[in-house]
């Protein structure tokens, strides 16, 4: 109860402004107040049994000395003797009673303690458990038995007959073959859940595929060393996560020992380094918890940067620039794709702007590949790419013509 009610208050601080923007703060706290008034209830309820035990314990223990009191003080009296003058004590002394009590007082702690104890470890039993289930799921991605070090990798990576599902009722990508030579940029394209971002984790082996392969540098990537792989792989995934420490020290988290000349060249080419230079402390200011003082898009840029500090072989950016405009995103992926010439480059996208400048395009349909070529291929083409194309070109030339067509009067300041 007490992990559901904590688990309830984090909810509510993070997404403080949702509750906020829905108006929903009445809601909120009467949901807190009932899961509080649970806890306190089990609170209650345990203190009860406590205090109950706690005052046995302490009248058994006052009963105890109080015995020990009659018991000794008769026995002392009745071994009370007057030899010449002197009084003698055949039994039991006063020393040896006042002393046995004092032991006695001495071992009522230890035994009180017990009962604390056997308190905090069924609660900490519990935690444990659920903390321990955790951390003893086995992995179902395994490590070979001899792994392979990649060694100058080249960045060739080859898909065969690729085919992954999260379950076993439905598979998220299917039959997928192509090939990335070194150096080339591949764009994957396609609607949401149409297995874009699932083949992009397959890469860095966030899960093995159920069939088919994955090589690099004609080496299989479950023959590889996990490190070694990841190390190879920078991914920028679209939930980003920002450390709370420094600018500087976010975008050099893959690679500790950066100078700062490689992380400002990084975060220039993020089209960062402007923002980040209008700071009162520039490179040095912390960003808070889950970089809660950045906006979307200076989150995304941020990660960007942090990837190309970390400089792989092989880079996947996993839709990194929706929260980012299209001017922004257009001069982003001018200056990644001029700073990794001769890296290889996988791009999750939904904008085709982005696919102007790939080698290969992918298009994807229910997890598998419907179309495939350059932009200009499928342009050529009669298909989903040139529809999809066409659509977002025509959207962008009617609200041109309705602005244009607009007399200057009628033009409203967001024109």
């Amino acid at each position: 109860f007490t992990a559901d009610l904590t688990a309830m208050l984090q909810e509510n601080i993070i997404g403080n402004r949702v509750v906020k923007a829905f108006a929903a703060e009445q809601h909120e706290n009467d949901k807190f107040r009932t899961q509080s008034d649970v806890v306190a209830k089990q609170i209650q309820r345990a203190q009860t049994y406590w205090a109950g035990t706690f005052s046995l314990m302490n009248f058994g223990f006052m009963a105890a000395i109080a015995a020990i009191l009659w018991v000794g003080g008769t026995d002392i009296i009745n071994g009370k003797e007057v030899v010449n003058g002197e009084v003698e004590f055949t039994n039991l002394t006063p020393g040896d009673l006042t002393a046995f009590i004092f032991y006695m007082g001495l071992l009522a702690m230890p035994v009180r303690m017990l009962g604390w104890m056997v308190n905090s470890f069924s609660r900490g039993a519990s935690c444990g458990k659920r903390i321990f289930e955790i951390l003893d799921t086995p992995s179902p991605v395994k490590e070979a038995d001899n792994p392979i070090v990649l060694t100058d990798t080249k960045g060739h990576v080859l898909f065969k007959n690729v085919e992954f599902g999260y379950s076993q009722d439905a598979r998220a990508i299917k039959n997928i073959n192509f090939e990335v030579l070194p150096g080339q940029t591949v764009a994957l394209l396609g609607r949401p859940g149409s297995g874009k971002s699932t083949l992009s984790h397959l890469v860095p082996r966030f899960y093995d595929v159920d069939q088919g392969s994955i090589s690099i540098d004609g080496i299989d990537i479950r023959k590889i060393e996990l490190n070694s792989l990841r190390s190879a792989v920078s991914i920028v995934l679209q939930d980003v996560f920002i450390f709370g420490m420094s600018l500087k020290d976010n975008i050099a988290y893959g690679k500790s020992n950066a100078s700062l000349e490689e992380i400002v060249a990084a975060a220039k080419v993020a089209q960062l380094d402007e923002f980040i230079m209008g700071l009162a402390d520039k490179y040095d200011t912390t960003v808070g918890e889950r970089g809660v003082s950045l906006s979307g898009g200076q989150k995304q840029r941020l990660t960007i940067a942090r990837s190309i500090v970390n400089d792989s072989p092989i880079l996947i950016l996993d839709d990194a620039t929706s929260s980012v405009d299209v001017q922004t995103d257009h001069r982003l992926m001018e200056a990644v794709h001029e700073a990794r010439l001769s890296k290889t480059t996988f791009i999750v996208t939904h904008r085709l702007s982005t696919c102007r400048n790939a080698d290969l395009v992918l298009m994807f349909e229910n997890g598998e590949i419907i179309e495939r070529g350059t932009h200009k291929e499928l342009l050529a083409q009669n298909g989903a790419y040139r529809r999809l194309y066409q659509v977002q070109i025509s959207d962008i030339v009617d609200y041109s013509k309705s602005i244009l067509s607009k007399p200057v009067s009628q033009k409203d300041d967001h024109d």
